[in-house]
């Protein structure tokens, strides 16, 4: 079963820092948790007491309880959501965590779904599975049937035609499309 220590340490060497760009749309954000989407998130709290103090961002990196809350975050609100622990393949399991990270859980699981749903041969291999964005037995017993590496390839196009679209449909994106694009295809490797 895949183990979230590896996708957590593969994703969070992408995901570390503080930024505060104008044109990203999750505005402030800390090791990929976006204070727009996440208000609540109790890492905000430490942040805001070590804003203006000297070596802002060694002081984030040393917290040791931001790092937690960081950690705890990202295992509840990714890859528990995902049940990724049930997930046979590492690969896998590494692409749908760092995707539900940068685009939410629901995403991953719907490029999870439409993927195995046109990997089936039509149903020779497995039922088509519901498409709703939640991860349950139905789409993990046809992930366990599927062919692994077809599958990853198949997230990972996904992925980068959600990008390209945000990017077309507003300009000011294309900012991280590059970074956006090494991230879906170099981040984890397709062949494995």
């Amino acid at each position: 079963m895949a183990d979230f220590e590896i996708a957590y340490k593969a994703t969070i060497r992408v995901e570390r820092g503080y930024a505060n760009n104008p044109n990203d749309t999750g505005g402030e954000t800390y090791g990929g948790v976006s204070r727009n989407n996440w208000p609540q998130w109790s890492g905000w709290k430490i942040i805001d007491e070590l804003k203006g103090k000297p070596g802002f961002g060694a002081a984030l990196q040393a917290n040791k309880d931001l790092q937690a809350a960081m950690r705890g975050f990202y295992q509840v609100n990714f890859w528990d959501v995902l049940r990724l622990n049930q997930v046979q393949d590492q690969p896998i399991a590494n692409e749908l965590f760092d995707l539900a990270v940068n685009c939410s859980s629901k995403i991953a699981a719907l490029f999870l779904q439409r993927s195995l749903n046109v990997l089936n041969k039509q149903g020779k291999f497995y039922p088509d599975i519901v498409v709703d964005g939640v991860v349950g037995a139905g789409t993990l017993n046809a992930l366990a049937k599927a062919n692994q590496k077809d599958v990853l390839k198949c997230i990972v196009a996904l992925q980068g035609a959600r990008y390209i679209g945000i990017a077309e449909n507003r300009a000011s994106q294309e900012e991280f499309m590059a970074g956006w694009i090494r991230r879906a295809f170099g981040q984890f490797s397709l062949t494995a």
